[in-house]
């Protein structure tokens, strides 16, 4: 294990003993990557959609113990449906987003811990910024990865229309 994932573990154990969430003031947690051009993220940035479902803002505790507001579909929560499947770390609902409301694409976070990989923020109609589920984007080889060689991102259009 490297110095600095001992550093930042330590970090992490210590946010978490003072009650601490984020530790975007202690460290490199996430970066913004937005302008990155590998990731082919800015002409998507700002694109604002319109529900086309109901949506649900969801306060998860992340591998790394920071809590992030996640909005999820509504039917992840549907223990009826064939692709449900439990989400580790919920705290809990924290409030629906009805049909109808803007979503607005804010930033594309890449991890620097464990994980690695790339989450896209939102800005809800209230101000809330908000991680976007990886069940509203459309894959691409950013988020899916095996799954997808398209570069492109685009929101589910099950769940959103665009904005024009």
């Amino acid at each position: 294990m490297s110095i600095r994932k001992i550093i930042g573990a330590i970090l992490l154990a210590l946010a978490s003993l003072i009650g601490g969430t984020s530790l975007s003031g202690c460290g490199d947690v996430e970066t913004d990557v937005t302008a990155d051009t590998r990731y082919n993220f800015q002409s998507f940035a700002g694109s604002t959609y319109k529900a086309k479902d109901k949506l649900t803002v969801v306060k998860v505790k992340q591998y790394n113990g920071q809590q992030n507001m996640i909005l999820f579909p509504a039917s992840t929560f549907d223990r009826s449906r064939s692709d449900y499947r439990t989400l580790p770390g919920v705290l809990g609902t924290v409030t629906d987003v009805s049909v109808g409301a803007k979503v607005q694409v804010s930033r594309l976070m890449k991890d620097n811990g464990n994980w690695g990989g790339v989450r896209v923020t939102a800005l809800l109609e209230d101000g809330t910024v908000v991680y976007l589920s990886e069940r509203l984007l459309v894959p691409n080889k950013f988020i899916s990865v095996g799954e997808s060689q398209t570069a492109a991102w685009d929101l589910n259009p099950e769940s959103f229309e665009k904005e024009r």
